[in-house]
């Protein structure tokens, strides 16, 4: 007797029911093609009396028409490997006790899964949605497979509920994307995924690692207000890569009211990000991005794994992007910040940088890359008394009385050559000379660094 020949298609599934008579293919009526097969409810029929029968293989079902399993209990393992829907269909507020197994299956209309319960993992990994995507306040108990998913049309993940690792690595999201209010537990992978229409994580909570590495952005990716405060207390750290993003076309990435102080950014075009109320890590007191932080371990340089020039290459251009990004929203303060990073990255890059006479050191300690006003001032006391001192005891007017009177003469001596001015006074030595013919040439050079320093500090002004 004659059987479905599926196994020739698909060869991992076997099927011992009769071919449908007249199908081309020699399939059953099950897994035939044909549009018409169910005119007079025969697959209709035979679906029903799988579901009763509490088998729950759909491997490769094509299914003509409106399917509707709204509300069905699977009480086991479902499987719907490579099934086609060519119409709606419906599974919403179905109850999947076992795995739930979509991998491969076509949706040629709308996918609804409102409020479905997963109990065991969910695989979609490679699935097709023609249509809307409907997942709206869906529950995911194990793990859930979106891997190389396409999403033709819009998909709503809002208040979906994530308790196992979720991957959508390599999907692709043509339509608006929502995951305003999901919760993801485990670790979220969107890793190589594609947006195409809006793609908006409002209100999002990621209470593990989410990675966003090598995505490609068309339109906007919007993450608003990522693990909000409850009750409260304060939002849990959102830890991120957003590392090598790809923007086409108007592509853009906006951070709204959140905290990128445990995210990477590294390889990404930071100028086609917006920065919106966000907060980074505080790092030896200033915003520094989480990529340089982890070049550090107890607050020294990795022994084991020394950064490599290519490393430190990376953050700097992160630092120089958000420097630029911020002194075109008016953030000078925070792009001081950025500034100094990225002149840091610089001089770890650097071959000289053990060198205390190298530019980067030098610039560094006399004003903390002109960021740092209180060092460049404390600098500037620093050399105004050593050139004192010095010039005193070249003088030899370091006597048990010099403090009384002596200093100060010699402080305002140093500070009227510094200036550019010539006080009338006999020197009696060839260091004191040295020194009074060198203060003009530091002191005012140092002076300008702090003046340099405070006006950025306190805001530039174009």
């Amino acid at each position: 007797m004659a059987t479905c020949k599926i196994k020739e298609k698909y060869k991992w599934i076997e099927c011992n029911r009769p071919p449908l008579e007249g199908d081309p293919e020699g399939l059953c009526l099950l897994h035939s093609r044909q549009a018409d097969k169910d005119k007079e409810g025969a697959f209709t029929k035979a679906v029903k009396a799988k579901l009763a029968q509490e088998d729950y293989d759909f491997r490769g079902v094509f299914f003509p028409g409106e399917a509707d399993f709204s509300g069905h209990e699977f009480k086991k393992g479902a499987d719907f490997f490579g099934a086609t829907f060519s119409g709606d269909a419906y599974f919403s507020e179905a109850t999947f006790s076992g795995e739930a197994d979509f991998s491969g299956a076509t949706f040629s209309g709308a996918a609804n899964f409102l409020q479905a319960t997963f109990s065991g993992a969910a695989h979609f990994s490679g699935a097709t949605f023609s249509g809307a995507a409907h997942f709206f306040g869906a529950t995911f108990s194990g793990a859930a497979h979106f891997s190389v998913a396409t999403f033709s049309g819009a998909a709503d993940f809002s208040v979906a509920t994530f308790s196992g690792d979720a991957y959508f690595s390599e999907a692709t999201f043509s339509e608006d994307t929502d995951f305003s209010g999901a919760t993801f537990s485990g670790d979220a992978g969107f890793s190589g995924a594609t947006f195409s229409g809006e793609a908006l994580f409002s209100t999002t909570e990621f209470q593990q690692p989410a990675s966003f590495s090598a995505c490609q952005i068309r339109n906007q990716l919007v993450l608003d207000t990522i693990n909000p405060a409850r009750q409260g207390k304060p939002r849990k750290i959102f830890q991120a890569d957003f590392s090598y993003i790809r923007f086409f076309d108007q592509g853009r990435l906006r951070f709204q009211d959140l905290s990128l102080a445990h995210a990477t950014l590294s390889g990404t075009d930071l100028l086609q990000c917006r920065f919106n109320n966000v907060d980074w890590h505080p790092f030896r007191g200033r915003q520094a991005v989480y990529d340089e932080v982890r070049l550090y371990e107890n607050g020294k340089y990795r022994k084991a794994e020394k950064p490599s020039n290519e490393q430190y290459a990376r953050v700097e251009e992160c630092y120089r992007y958000l420097k630029l990004n911020y002194e075109g929203a008016g953030d000078f303060k925070k792009a001081g910040d950025f500034h100094y990073g990225e002149m840091e990255m610089h001089r770890r890059a650097s071959k000289w940088r053990w060198l205390p006479i190298y530019w980067y050191n030098l610039y560094r300690f006399l004003s903390g890359y002109g960021e740092r006003p209180l060092r460049a001032l404390l600098v500037l006391a620093g050399f105004l008394v050593l050139f004192t001192l010095g010039f005193s005891g070249a003088e030899g007017n370091l006597t048990l009385a010099w403090p009384s009177g002596r200093f100060w003469q010699d402080c305002l001596y140093i500070l009227q050559k510094a200036t550019f001015q010539r006080p009338e006074r006999q020197i009696g030595s060839h260091w004191g000379q040295w020194l009074a013919t060198l203060s003009p040439l530091l002191l005012p050079g140092q002076a300008a660094l702090f003046l340099l320093a405070l006006r950025n500090r306190l805001g530039r002004r174009r």
